[in-house]
C-alpha cells in the first residue's frame, strides 16, 4: 500500500511540475512578443518579384545566391522603410559629407520590432556621431557569413570609412551557413543552410581551347510539414524556393559570360592589392594542365 501511495504522490508531483513548466512557458512567450511589438514576419520573393512563401508578410525578403537572401529594394511600411539599395533608413548620401559608417548584422542591428527607423542602434550611434552617417545594412537572420558576401557586393564600393559587425546568437546557431570543399579546379560542392537548405555541386570541363561546359546539379532539402500545415504545402514552398534559387545563380552566372569571354592570360600580370595570390594560384593549377605536345593516347 505504501508503494502505491508513493507512486501516487510522484505522479501528482510531476504533473504539478509539468503545469508549472507550461505557465512559464506561456509567461515567456507572452513577455517575448511583448518585447517584439510589432512582430516583423517575413515573406520571400524570387528576384522576378514572385512570392514564394505561402503567406504575406511584414517584412519582404529576396533571394539572391552567395547570401540566400538581402532586404527587398523600395518597401515601406508604418514601422520601417528600406531604399532602393536595400538598407534600412536613409541611403549613403551620393556625396561624401564627413565619415561614412555600416552596420552590419542580423535582427538586433536591423531593429526587429521597433516602432520606427529612428530607434535603430545605426540610427542611435548616427545621432551621437557629429560629421557621421551610419547606415543600416543589416538583414534579419544573418550570419557573419552573409555579411562578408554583402560587404564585398555592396558595402566596399561605397567607400565606407569603417564597418561594424553586430553579431551573436545567429553564428552560433548557423554556424555552417555556407561551406565549399574544392576537389581540384574542375569540381566543387557548396553547401548552404538557411531559409532553404541547399547543396550545390559545379562541375567544369574544358571541352577545347575556346570552350568550357559548366554543369551546375542543385539538390533541396524539403521543408517540414509541420511548419506548413501539410506534405504538399511544404513540398509546393520547396519548390518555389529552389526553383527561384537555381534562377538567381543562373542569372548571375550569365552576367559572368561577358568577363570570361573577354579575358586574356598575361604572363606577368599588374596585380593590385586586393586581387589575391593569383600567381600561387596558377602554380598549384599548372598540375593540371596537359604537357605541351601531349597527344591523346589510342584506346
Amino acid at each position: 500500500m505504501k508503494w502505491l501511495l508513493a507512486l501516487l504522490a510522484t505522479f501528482a508531483a510531476l504533473v504539478l511540475v509539468e503545469c508549472a513548466l507550461e505557465i512559464r512557458y506561456a509567461i515567456d512567450s507572452r513577455t517575448w512578443l511583448e518585447q517584439h511589438s510589432p512582430h516583423y514576419s517575413f515573406s520571400l520573393y524570387s528576384t522576378a518579384g514572385q512570392r514564394v512563401s505561402p503567406l504575406p508578410g511584414l517584412l519582404e525578403l529576396q533571394l539572391r545566391a552567395g547570401s540566400l537572401y538581402v532586404n527587398r529594394p523600395d518597401q515601406s511600411t508604418a514601422y520601417f522603410h528600406i531604399g532602393a539599395s536595400g538598407f534600412r533608413g536613409e541611403a549613403p548620401a551620393p556625396q561624401r559629407a564627413g565619415a561614412r559608417v555600416f552596420v552590419v548584422g542580423g535582427s538586433t542591428a536591423f531593429g526587429t520590432g521597433l516602432d520606427n527607423d529612428a530607434q535603430t542602434f545605426p540610427a542611435q550611434l548616427e545621432a551621437r556621431l557629429p560629421n557621421t552617417q551610419v547606415t543600416n545594412a543589416a538583414v534579419i537572420g544573418y550570419a557573419s557569413g552573409q555579411e562578408l558576401v554583402g560587404i564585398v557586393l555592396e558595402i566596399l564600393d561605397l567607400k565606407p570609412d569603417l564597418v561594424i559587425a553586430l553579431n551573436g546568437v545567429n553564428d552560433a546557431m548557423v554556424s555552417d551557413y555556407e561551406s565549399e570543399r574544392s576537389y581540384g579546379p574542375g569540381f566543387n560542392i557548396v553547401r548552404f543552410s538557411g531559409i532553404v537548405d541547399t547543396v550545390l555541386i559545379g562541375a567544369v570541363a574544358p571541352i577545347d581551347e575556346m570552350s568550357t561546359r559548366i554543369t551546375f546539379s542543385f539538390t533541396v532539402k524539403r521543408a517540414s510539414a509541420e511548419a506548413f500545415g501539410s506534405e504538399e504545402a511544404a513540398a509546393a514552398f520547396t519548390e518555389k524556393v529552389g526553383d527561384a534559387f537555381v534562377a538567381e545563380v543562373g542569372r548571375q552566372l550569365e552576367q559572368d559570360v561577358v568577363i570570361w569571354e573577354n579575358k586574356a592570360h598575361i604572363p606577368v600580370p599588374a596585380l593590385a592589392e586586393g586581387d589575391g595570390p593569383v600567381m600561387q594560384f596558377r602554380r598549384w593549377a599548372e598540375q593540371f594542365y596537359v604537357p605541351t605536345g601531349a597527344t591523346e593516347s589510342a584506346p
